[in-house]
């Protein structure tokens, strides 16, 4: 048996021993040492963007320091397999690649906090010569170019060490780690029997390649972004005489509101907000505006989807879940088109990433704003990883402001990681006030989830004080809910349950606004305990601007005397009354 497994094994150590003479002597090592640096040293940024936290840091720098040195040994192992002069001369062409994607890739973080992808190919593909000279004067700088410089030199460097010497049993070590390495690549990039390319991205020549190919084929979502921008330009058109008579009315009358602010919030379930009579006192400020009469909350309300993207397809314009089998979601008029035909400024301030499959249904909107900011860069991996805080959202908030506005206000909110949405000082509740039927960990996490609640009732509040001297009303709706393990001991969203779509929608008020439209804040307040789906929250807000445009159904509008209290409310395929009972952890 001995024998049986040595005369098999032998043959794979003769050749693992000549590709380690091959890798170990110069300028073959200094090479590979050099692409091992250059790759470890920009995955070690993004995760430095991203990550922040010190332990979380080193731990995912480790991570991906393993896998660029096994897929390292892989690519050049079959290369070596081939050819050993193809896998010196490809070690020297991939150092160059290395090079360049170091150095382009810096600077892309540096200036727009994202690395490489489909989204800055698509910028560069679209510049022509003009723009291309003023984006260098723009954003080129001496300090770039002396650092590019040292880049440089310090790989020029690398070549000219001399090659350590290796023995037989640094051999051994090595392949010790490739093996262990390898384990770890596999580990990770295979799940349920697939092999998944993610992991490969930690090594620039393959990020810049799966971008490349993913822009030139069918699976680019730009496609989509594209043609919601052409759609969403018909209906500006097709609306502007309509709205304009409704605008010449709402002049007459002297009577439009002056500021309407829409808060999106992130996976906020108001099963935790003590002011849907949560038992913790998690909302104490939204709490305090309901006692003053400054807030009214709606108390049967729920998302169609319960991931954000296809909530914002419907939410941002006038088209609706019936809708969604047949016709795109953009042909339709959306949000800020309405209100930016209406008559008012409009803006777009975001703590969540430009660009990214979970953005792009409010991309093509966006462009519309008159301004917007986001803290999220360009696409970044900020929903699971940043702790960027919402409270960096309030200068621009201000900033923006105007006499007559029309602001969205996109919250990072309470998405998990809980405990990244929080500075430390609203580390309030902890573990142990927690008595709901689950175990120490599930209860560690829920207590930063209401932890998250406590800040972003803060943010809320913050906004309604930028606001409160002014005629202004705010509205609030989370993008959907969260599972928090009462529906099948599941964590998250994503998935069809009453928690995951049941949702807060909130209408605060200045007293001026209060004072002013009287008659509009007591339509409001009738409406507080009707059956609602956010799809349908852009017929609400032309009523309150008191335009109807083309697609405007008062059947739709909360606060239409016609509203339809019978609709059916499909979430997600499912009917909502068919699971609007479901118990919590049963």
């Amino acid at each position: 048996m001995v024998n049986k497994f040595l005369s098999r094994i032998l043959p794979v150590l003769q050749i693992y021993t000549k590709f380690f003479e091959f890798l170990t002597k110069k300028p073959n090592f200094n090479s590979f040492l050099s692409i091992l640096i250059l790759n470890f040293l920009i995955i070690s940024i993004v995760n430095f963007n991203d990550l922040g936290l010190v332990l979380r840091l080193i731990d995912a720098n480790i991570t991906s320091l393993i896998i660029v040195f096994c897929v390292l040994n892989l690519v050049f192992m079959t290369l070596f397999l081939i050819s050993e002069k193809l896998a010196e001369f490809m070690l020297k062409i991939l150092l160059c690649i290395n090079i360049f994607t170091f150095i382009f890739e810096l600077f892309t973080l540096m200036k727009f906090h994202s690395p490489f992808s489909i989204f800055i190919l698509d910028a560069i593909m679209h510049t022509n010569k003009s723009e291309t000279i003023e984006f260098i004067q723009t954003f080129f700088d001496l300090k770039f170019l002396f650092l590019s410089i040292a880049i440089i030199l310090f790989i020029i460097f690398l070549q000219k060490l001399k090659s350590p010497n290796f023995s037989k049993k640094s051999m051994m070590i090595f392949l010790f780690i490739f093996i262990i390495s390898t384990i770890i690549f596999t580990n990770k990039s295979i799940k349920n029997g697939e092999f998944n390319t993610k992991q490969l991205e930690k090594l620039s020549f393959f990020r810049f390649s799966f971008s490349i190919n993913e822009y030139f084929t069918d699976k680019n979502p730009l496609n989509g972004v594209k043609m919601a921008e052409l759609n969403y330009q018909k209906h500006f058109e097709l609306n502007k005489n309509i709205i304009a008579k409704n605008r010449e009315r709402e002049r007459e009358s002297n009577n439009r509101v002056k500021n309407v602010v829409l808060i999106i919030g992130e996976s906020l379930s108001r099963h935790y907000m003590s002011l849907y009579d949560y038992k913790i006192p998690t909302t104490p400020l939204l709490k305090n505006l309901e006692n003053s009469h400054n807030l009214i909350k709606f108390n049967d309300v729920i998302s169609p989807y319960t991931a954000t993207n296809p909530v914002l397809e419907y939410a941002l314009n006038f088209n609706n879940y019936e809708s969604k089998n047949s016709k795109h979601y953009s042909d339709s008029l959306n949000i800020i088109d309405l209100f930016k035909l209406a008559g008012y400024n409009t803006s777009w301030i975001s703590n969540q990433e430009i660009f990214s499959s979970y953005q792009s249904a409010a991309t093509a909107v966006v462009k519309g704003a008159d301004s917007m900011k986001f803290t999220g860069g360009l696409q970044t991996h900020a929903r699971s990883n940043a702790s960027i805080y919402d409270e960096e959202l309030l200068p621009f908030l201000l900033e923006f402001k105007n006499e007559s506005g029309f602001y969205i206000v996109h919250l990072l909110g309470n998405h998990i990681k809980y405990k990244l949405r929080y500075p430390s000082e609203f580390n309030k509740f902890k573990k142990d006030e927690i008595d709901e039927p689950i175990d120490e960990k599930q209860k560690e996490i829920l207590s930063q989830y209401l932890n998250s609640i406590v800040y972003n009732d803060f943010i809320i509040n913050e906004i309604y004080k930028i606001f409160k001297d002014n005629d202004s009303l705010i509205l609030y709706f989370s993008d959907h809910g969260e599972s928090l393990f009462e529906f099948k001991g599941l964590l998250g969203h994503g998935f069809v349950s009453r928690f995951t779509c049941e949702i807060p929608l909130m209408f605060i008020a200045s007293d001026e606004f209060k004072a002013k439209h009287s008659e509009l804040w007591q339509k409001i307040q009738e409406a507080k305990d009707k059956p609602f789906m956010t799809d349908d929250l852009p017929h609400t807000l032309a009523d309150i601007i008191g335009v109807k445009p083309l697609e405007y159904d008062e059947s739709r509008s909360l606060i239409s005397p016609n509203f339809n209290t019978l609709r059916k409310r499909i979430m997600q395929g499912v009917d909502y009354e068919t699971i609007k009972n479901q118990k919590a952890y049963e």
